[in-house]
């Protein structure tokens, strides 16, 4: 997107800020907020749903039709990389002293992977593979040791981001090579990791990765996009 000017079947046309996960410092707030006070440091959800529609009203605010369509960061609505912006306060949690702003905003991110963990059910003794270095794919992997995982395997194109992840403490990383088929990957990540993985969490949104999964998994396995 940044490159391009695109995200999907959006093409900009005009300028739009960027910011998806963010952290704030209040500085105002409405007559009729209660739990936040100017000065708070808070982390913000940027997806703003209806409220009203049946979706919202059982519980699945995510699901709501035009949830994503006003989230703050993807088209066609303004992020968080600006002095001052509103947002509602129940969208808005107060952060404890303990955390920093810097780790505070990957509040969002790491909740997208705590749900897809749940939805896997990630357990004690799995085998795991994380197709994907960056953000979402070192907070899968981290999430998937928390979870008592036997073996993880991060993969990716870049050394980079694989020495950062066998730093964190990845069991395993592997640097993905375009003249190896997903086959040929496949059967090389099962060698590496003792067997074929339980669960994967695909994390870079390209083809050749879900095609990886699907070769690196034993029958019955899941893959979270």
């Amino acid at each position: 997107m940044l490159h391009e000017g695109d995200i999907g079947g959006f093409v900009l046309q005009k300028p739009l800020v960027i910011g998806h996960e963010a952290t704030a410092r209040v500085v105002e707030v409405g007559s009729k907020v209660t739990a936040l006070k100017p000065g708070d440091i808070v982390t913000i959800e940027p997806a703003l749903p209806c409220l009203e529609c049946k979706e919202c009203r059982s519980g699945h605010y995510n699901w709501c039709e035009i949830c994503n369509k006003q989230a703050k960061g993807l088209p066609h609505t303004d992020g968080f990389l600006q002095r001052l912006y509103n947002h509602p306060a129940d969208f808005c949690y107060k952060i404890p002293e303990s955390v920093s702003p810097e780790v505070g905003a990957l509040a969002e991110p790491l909740a997208v992977i705590v749900h897809a963990a749940r939805r896997s059910g990630l357990t004690v003794g799995q085998r795991i593979l994380v197709t994907g270095a960056g953000t979402m794919g070192l907070l899968a992997f981290l999430l998937s040791k928390a979870y008592g995982a036997a073996s993880v395997i991060v993969a990716d194109i870049n050394e980079s981001r694989l020495k950062l992840a066998k730093e964190l403490g990845a069991d395993h990383v592997f640097l993905l090579n375009k003249s190896m088929t997903p086959i040929e990957s496949g059967k090389k990540i099962k060698d590496m990791c003792g067997g074929p993985v339980d669960i994967t969490f695909e994390c870079t949104g390209a083809e050749p990765c879900n095609q990886l999964a699907i070769e690196a998994s034993k029958f019955g396995a899941k893959s979270l996009l």
